[in-house]
């Protein structure tokens, strides 16, 4: 019950996860993993105040899985410093991964402190090593870009598209940020000429490619 639970909560937050995740909760009332799926369907369903305080009694065995559902229920209920405290407590612990650095990160860009959230998508990076995954690179490099360091976030943007050249959204960021600083104005249309390509629907990349053709003088 609580794995289809947890699959309901994956493909579309349906009502009816919380239904069968409460009644998994009924059955098998000390399960970790029962208690993880509950917590995450009720701050999905806006009763955050409760998925937190069943965080609370999960074995501190699952405390990886805990911080990562802790910091989303704090950001869904709007607990952004709350969620910020907590992501600088667990980069603290002798086991932070570099999922903590990467939540740290996240609070910190929705804080503004862009510097300092470039500085922790960087040590999550560093703790990924070769197996860093594009959208963390796409991550580090629009801190960087936020925080006014062009000269790194232009390869680390770069690193982002040449892991994942079919990604439109990498593509559209890297085109867009060479847009603002008339940066190889023709290179920046083609790459989000190509992302407009692959997601024609997409409205901020449609805006970004007419602002491309602008700059070339293509009016019409």
């Amino acid at each position: 019950i609580s794995r289809v639970a947890g699959d309901l909560i994956r493909d579309s937050a349906s009502p009816a996860s919380l239904t069968l995740a409460r009644l998994a909760s009924f059955v098998a009332p000390p399960n970790d993993a029962v208690k993880l799926t509950l917590a995450q369907t009720l701050a999905i369903n806006g009763r955050e105040a409760e998925a937190l305080t069943i965080l609370d009694s999960v074995s501190p065995f699952l405390a990886p899985a805990v911080r990562e559902i802790r910091f989303a229920t704090l950001q869904r209920a709007g607990q952004h410093q709350e969620a910020l405290t907590q992501a600088q407590a667990a980069v603290a612990l002798p086991e932070a991964s570099l999922f903590d650095y990467a939540r740290l990160g996240d609070a910190y860009s929705r804080a503004k402190k862009h510097g300092d959230a470039a500085q922790a998508y960087g040590e999550s990076i560093k703790r990924a090593g070769k197996d860093a995954p594009w959208n963390l690179w796409l991550l580090y490099g629009g801190a960087l870009d936020a925080a006014g360091d062009w000269a790194k976030a232009k390869p680390a943007l770069q690193r982002a598209v040449e892991l994942a050249p079919e990604q439109p959204g990498a593509l559209n960021h890297l085109g867009y940020a060479m847009l603002e600083r008339n940066d190889n104005i023709d290179e920046a249309t083609r790459l989000i000429a190509k992302a407009s390509a692959l997601r024609p629907d997409d409205a901020a990349i449609t805006d970004s490619l007419g602002w491309a053709l602008y700059l070339r003088g293509q009016h019409e």
